[in-house]
């Protein structure tokens, strides 16, 4: 059987590389949530959570009562769900940080040529008050900062999710750092500055003309460029002494702009870097968890089925091992186990009904076993010894 059209990427579970040691590093925490909804699911704890929940909850969410009445599949089903989900709900908010920012500072430490890499926007300020000669000091923050000082070369880069939300002050926000460097910096700095401000998200780009007249009205005092000149702001202009302006939409643009800036561009590393956001940006693991997991929960509550006790028993009865030494390998193998479990799962279980969707429901829990085996039973079995 073949899944062309629903190819998985499983950062949890693909094969060692440099792109996969950033998506990693980027991404570790949300993959550290995706490997506890897992072990939470394959040990069968999910409705442990359950006794997580505060006092206030229980009457102000009815959880109480529903436990008072969890005879009834309904309330036990609502107890259990509102639990899991506050849960996980609280452990992402924790957990997504800075993800933009990190997976640029990454890109720029691996794949470009920029010496000085300051991570914090401390460190920015700190560094280019002393190579721009700046006397005051700069309150302006800066997501993402390299320097080559070879090549006298400086990228700021101001990074947005998207250009739909704010209105004047948050468009403005964008250019205010570069308001305090043209004001402040040294005519005598040799180091040119490209200040790079790109918008993650390139569906909104029918913003573009309102952030261009926005940014063009923040800097006409420190530019003799007109808002013509601004309109061409996606190419890098030169708007002062030694000091570019760009904009671009989406990662491609954006990736495209600093590698146009680095001082030693490689071609090469453009297959590389493509490589790398297409994993931070299409990858499986932490939606399937907690999907798959929410409809066990349900499954479980109200028909009285687990599909993931079903799956861990036929697999030991039919002899189905997952092959973990490659991830070629691994897609291979769960492709047959999916075969070879089809005419032996007959229990009504399986909470969608159309052949192909639940062969492919039995693949994710299939592909969701090998991260418990290789991320939660491996650990406990180091643990036991």
């Amino acid at each position: 059987m073949e899944f062309i059209c629903q190819p998985r990427t499983f950062l949890l579970l693909e094969d060692a590389s440099p792109a996969m040691e950033i998506a990693h590093a980027v991404l570790k925490s949300p993959l550290n949530l995706a490997k506890k909804v897992v072990c939470h699911l394959f040990h069968g704890t999910l409705s442990d959570f359950r006794k997580e929940i505060d006092i206030i909850k229980e009457f102000a969410a009815g959880i109480g009562r529903s436990l008072e009445l969890q005879e009834y599949s309904i309330a036990s089903y609502y107890a259990t769900m509102f639990a899991f989900q506050q849960w996980f709900h609280s452990s992402y908010r924790a957990r997504q940080g800075k993800v933009l920012e990190s997976i640029l500072q990454r890109i720029l430490i691996s794949y470009t040529s920029f010496q000085k890499l300051p991570s914090n926007p401390q460190e920015i300020r700190s560094l280019l008050k002393n190579i721009l000669q700046i006397n005051s000091n700069l309150r302006g923050d800066i997501d993402v900062c390299g320097v080559d000082e070879r090549n006298k070369k400086v990228l700021l880069v101001q990074l947005r999710s998207r250009d739909d939300t704010g209105g004047t002050t948050a468009k403005t926000s964008l250019v205010e750092a570069l308001q305090e460097l043209l004001r402040a910096r040294s005519a005598d700095s040799p180091y040119e500055i490209l200040y790079l401000i790109g918008i993650w998200d390139e569906r909104n780009i029918q913003q573009r003309s309102s952030t261009i007249r926005k940014f063009y009205q923040a800097l006409q005092d420190y530019s003799s460029l007109k808002l013509t000149d601004f309109e061409r702001v996606g190419e890098r202009i030169l708007i002062a002494s030694k000091t570019y302006l760009q904009l671009a939409y989406g990662i491609k643009e954006i990736l495209k702009a600093i590698l146009e800036w680095d001082p030693t561009p490689q071609t090469a590393i453009l297959d590389s870097v493509s490589q790398l956001t297409q994993k931070i940006q299409n990858w499986d693991d932490l939606w399937l968890a907690y999907a798959i997991a929410s409809i066990e929960i349900q499954v479980q509550t109200l028909q009285g089925i687990s599909n993931v006790t079903l799956l861990m028993r036929k697999s030991k009865e039919l002899g189905i091992d997952l092959d973990h030494s490659s991830w070629t390998l691994l897609q291979k193998s769960v492709d047959e186990a999916v075969w070879r479990l089809i005419p032996h799962w007959r229990e009504p279980g399986l909470p969608v009904y159309s052949p192909a969707e639940q062969a492919l429901y039995l693949r994710d829990l299939l592909f969701l076993r090998a991260i418990y085996e290789r991320h939660c039973e491996k650990r406990e079995k180091e643990r036991a010894r």
